[in-house]
């Protein structure tokens, strides 16, 4: 493994760590989990993002400035292989607290009872939807461990395993919405209260 690439994983995970000490207190502000999975949570999703712009810094100032000097081959590959993590892992915060886009001008018509049941069929088509991406996703991230990247060396399988793991994690915070919906607590706006 490249050394400026040990150093750069370094950085960024001293600055994940650090942002997420600063923000501790603003947790439920930014929806964060509360606990442990609560930390890991965000020290993740830091991480994928500060990775991504620190590579992409460090490429632009190579290639413009330093060129002559130094040469960072991994960097482009490397913020790649981050922005895919980092939007499968944004899509599983924003599911965690039942936050992803949608279109409810039919929906917010319906009585509060056929929500309800609208909601909790919902969960049950997600749960079987995300079952099946989990499934074929893990399937082609192990049909791809052969390959490797060109410059970091990785495994191919290192951009298809998001599938498998943000996908389950989805369908864990999906059964806990379910419960939730069930026992008639609140779920939208509520991310900080239960995980």
């Amino acid at each position: 493994m490249d050394s400026s690439l040990i150093v750069m994983l370094a950085l960024i995970a001293a600055s994940a760590a650090g942002l997420t000490w600063v923000l501790r207190g603003s947790r439920r502000m930014l929806g964060v989990a509360p606990g442990p999975w609560g930390i890991v949570e965000l020290v993740l999703a830091l991480f994928f993002m500060l990775g991504m712009l620190y590579a992409s810094a460090l490429q632009v100032i190579v290639r413009y400035a330093l060129s002559d000097f130094l040469t960072v081959p991994w960097t482009e590959e490397f913020a790649r292989l981050l922005l895919v993590w980092a939007a499968f892992w944004g899509a599983l915060m924003a599911h965690r607290s039942d936050e992803h886009i949608g279109v409810a001008v039919l929906f917010d018509t319906l009585p509060p009872l056929m929500q309800r049941v609208g909601r909790l069929l919902g969960d049950l088509v997600a749960i079987g939807f995300l079952a099946v991406v989990v499934w074929h996703g893990w399937q082609a991230a192990q049909l791809q461990h052969a390959i490797t990247t060109i410059t970091l060396g990785l495994p191919v399988a290192a951009f298809a395993y998001t599938v498998p793991v943000c996908g389950t994690l989805m369908i864990l915070y999906t059964l806990r919405l379910f419960v939730m919906r069930l026992r008639g607590r609140p779920v939208h706006g509520t991310t900080a209260q239960e995980v």
